[in-house]
């Protein structure tokens, strides 16, 4: 650190002393422009990427920031930079925002107002005329965060960005070392690194432990998960589309009944004007094909875009029929089912819960919307409040609820998608009512917990159905396991 007013200034911003490193190091070393950083999750990194733009801002040449992150990440950035930049309010883009964007200049001007910063999903930035219109202006800085997922059609924007010259400076954030970029300078900070101005270690690293609540369920719900399944497999074997249907509803049925409920008759909604059209001999238009193949977008709050049909697509009538009545058959199914044992074995085990004059902080993740207003519904109703947080919540809502919680504790109930990022490393138990169905989800449940500040074990508890008649969620219980093996983690009844 060889500028001291640098280093001063963004110690004076509440920076530790590798960031005040690296971010001094950032921008008082032009001949590297492009540069990565790789730390640990929780460590810091958001922070440090919303300083440097405050700087940026503050004493840069003219303040167009870009900064490119998953869909999920999205509203930590905007957390993130409204406390550390409020003089510039970033700007959310998304398809829509940036056609209103697009309308307000004449054609062929750059849309991207000036000084801003823009935040923007990377898979939407990645597509070819949202790339195109990045392109038509120049950024004093970008900001790529998750930079290990710069693969394929977003390693292409990344290169067209920085290649063409319109990115003057570029920052990478990642906890994985990333393949190799070209002209990107690499800094890997370790956890004994991450200390305090008085060299006292931050980062603590405590033992993994799986906790369980079991639960069985009736044959009912059994009868009406492998119909589901059944209903499913023909359902993946139609086309390129099937299987991300497929998943998505079972996914939704290992979620709750009332997820799968919604799910369905999201896909009911879906198909009925095109079975209207077969039963009466019409014609089927692309708008047709188009609904045949949409996504269970509502459930799925990090899906962006809608799939595009392939040139050609057509619908194989009879087939569809079929398929059609199987789905209204596992439908009229869920009338029969009149628990739902998973639901009612997390009730019991919050009821149980031992009452102390000691502030608790208990956190229950789902993968859905539905299903976390469901539960929301079902605590509730034991006298327990809950807040709650999803994608459906506005954003000064979601933080006022978020600091609700931090303040006096009790239950929050959010999905992973609104979750993701945001620090809760005073949270004493993590309840997963839905499986994480990847090993990286699993690790960002882990470390969404595991950050600066954490001073006590964390509980981690799954649901199990201990009949493990549903062979979907039962192969993803045995996937969970062997990861959890592969890091020795010990599992607990």
């Amino acid at each position: 650190m060889t500028n001291k007013r640098e280093c001063d200034c963004f110690r004076n911003r509440g920076l530790l002393p590798f960031q005040v490193e690296f971010a001094t190091r950032f921008v008082e070393s032009p001949d590297r422009p492009f540069q990565e950083l790789v730390a640990p999750p929780g460590t810091g990194k958001t922070r440090l990427a919303a300083t440097l733009i405050a700087h940026e801002l503050e004493h840069g040449s003219g303040g167009q920031i870009l900064v490119f992150a998953p869909a999920p990440l999205l509203y930590q950035w905007q957390f993130e930079l409204s406390s550390v930049a409020p003089k510039w309010a970033p700007l959310v883009v998304d398809r829509k925002a940036y056609l209103e964007l697009e309308s307000l200049v004449p054609i062929g001007e750059s849309p991207w107002p000036r000084p801003a910063i823009i935040l923007m999903s990377i898979d939407l930035a990645k597509r070819d005329d949202m790339t195109e219109a990045l392109c038509r202006t120049s950024w004093d800085l970008a900001v790529i965060d998750e930079s290990h997922l710069l693969t394929g059609k977003r390693k292409e924007l990344f290169e067209k960005l920085t290649g063409s010259g319109v990115v003057r400076r570029a920052l990478l954030l990642t906890a994985t070392p990333s393949r190799e970029l070209e002209k990107v300078a690499t800094r890997v900070v370790d956890v004994k690194d991450i200390v305090d101005w008085q060299g006292t270690q931050l980062f603590r690293e405590f033992q993994r432990e799986v906790n369980t609540i079991d639960f069985c369920r009736t044959d009912e719900e059994i009868a009406f998960l492998q119909e589901l399944q059944n209903f499913s497999e023909r359902l993946a074997d139609l086309a390129w589309f099937g299987k991300r249907q497929a998943f998505t509803i079972l996914h939704a049925a290992s979620s709750s009944v009332y997820g799968a409920e919604t799910s369905l008759r999201r896909l009911q909604d879906l198909w009925s004007p095109i079975r209207n059209k077969i039963v009466h001999d019409l014609p089927l238009g692309t708008e047709d094909i188009e609904r045949f193949l949409s996504v269970l977008s509502t459930l799925d709050e990090e899906s962006e875009l809608v799939e595009e049909s392939p040139p050609g697509m057509s619908v194989a009538r009879k087939e569809f029929l079929g398929l059609y009545e199987k789905l209204q058959a596992v439908l009229d199914q869920i009338d029969d089912i009149s628990s739902d044992t998973k639901m009612q074995a997390l009730v019991s085990y919050l009821r149980s819960q031992t009452r102390t004059t000691e502030r608790r902080y208990t956190c229950i993740l789902c993968a859905f919307l539905s299903t976390a207003t469901y539960l929301v519904s079902s605590i509730e109703s034991i006298g327990k409040s809950a807040y709650w947080v999803t994608g459906a919540v506005p954003f000064a809502e979601r933080a006022q609820r978020l600091e609700g919680f931090r303040t006096a504790g009790g239950i929050l109930v959010g999905t992973d998608s609104v979750l993701e990022g945001i620090d809760l490393q005073y949270v004493d138990e993590c309840v997963n009512f839905d499986l994480p169905t990847t090993s990286q989800r699993l690790e960002q449940r882990w470390t969404r917990f595991m950050r600066f500040g954490r001073t006590k074990e964390l509980r981690m508890v799954f649901l199990r159905d201990e009949s493990g008649k549903f062979g979907w969620e039962e192969e993803l219980w045995k996937r969970l396991m062997n990861l959890v093996k592969e890091e020795e983690v010990g599992e607990h009844d």
